[in-house]
């Protein structure tokens, strides 16, 4: 009842202060908390029923592209007055960087756990589909700044519905449909091969996303095609990646403005069913 409460408070506080996405995700799990104090019961049996687990994976269908983010990179060199003949002196600015990502092969798994069963056929859930990819990254845009690294992943958590297959164990339905929203952490070039000065640029983010799963059978396994989409703040900028003013082609002051997003096509295997 306690931790019933305490969840439901802070969903309260939530909707009258809202909060940064990077907090939002935080509210996601009391919502999930307070589901299971409320429906959930205790014994393992009880979990094990309202459980699912899912193999997920997606080839050539996952993009994934960051936010804009101002980086203070090298983008000229000055002679150096004390010795002409030397290396010269760095000039550092703030410059738009932003990086997109293909994946050649991602591959998750997908927990899920029905806090609320309304029936054979319809549930609500909380799932985490979460997943490695094999990205191969660069910059966006050739005006932007970008790094050159590879590999991804991706964390969301989602408040799901289910209707028909697979929303619950005991369904009998042949076809299914599943919707969601939640939030969702990306993290694109794992291992980069930037210098040390544009890693800057290469951090993490949460932003929403929403996601559409069709449900079907596939010979005696169930399974889902799914299709998230996840959509960040988009943010305006001034300059290119060398520092210079951006003009149009007839070379009046212009500007630029992009946001983040991530697309996925993923086919879902469950595997406890």
């Amino acid at each position: 009842m306690n931790r019933t409460y305490f969840a439901v408070t802070t969903i309260m506080t939530h909707l009258k202060n809202p909060l940064p996405f990077h907090r939002s995700l935080i509210v996601l799990l009391a919502v999930s908390l307070c589901g299971f104090s409320v429906y959930g019961q205790t014994s393992k049996s009880d979990i094990s029923d309202k459980m699912f687990v899912s193999f997920v994976t997606s080839t050539y269908t996952d993009f994934v592209q960051t936010p804009v983010r101002m980086v203070r990179t090298v983008v000229a060199t000055e002679p150096n007055p004390v010795d002409p003949n030397g290396p010269g002196i760095p000039v550092f600015d703030n410059v738009p960087n932003q990086s997109f990502g293909l994946s050649l092969f991602s591959i998750g798994i997908e927990p899920r756990y029905n806090f609320y069963q309304m029936s054979d056929d319809a549930a609500l859930a909380v799932a985490a589909p979460i997943s490695f990819g094999l990205y191969q990254v660069f910059p966006a845009d050739q005006n932007l700044g970008g790094n050159e690294s590879f590999g991804g992943i991706q964390i969301p958590v989602l408040a799901k519905i289910y209707l028909g297959s697979g929303s619950t164990y005991d369904s009998e339905k042949d076809f299914g449909l599943s919707l969601g929203f939640g939030f969702e952490y990306n993290k694109l070039g794992l291992f980069d091969f930037a210098s040390d000065v544009d890693k800057e640029g290469d951090g993490g983010w949460i932003m929403p996303v929403t996601s559409m799963g069709i449900h079907f059978w596939r010979g005696s396994m169930p399974m889902e095609i799914n299709l998230k989409y996840g959509f960040g703040t988009a943010t305006r900028y001034y300059v290119d990646k060398n520092g210079d003013p951006l003009r149009d082609e007839f070379g009046n002051l212009t500007s630029g403005l992009r946001k983040a997003y991530s697309f996925k096509l993923s086919f879902c295997y469950m595997l406890n069913y």
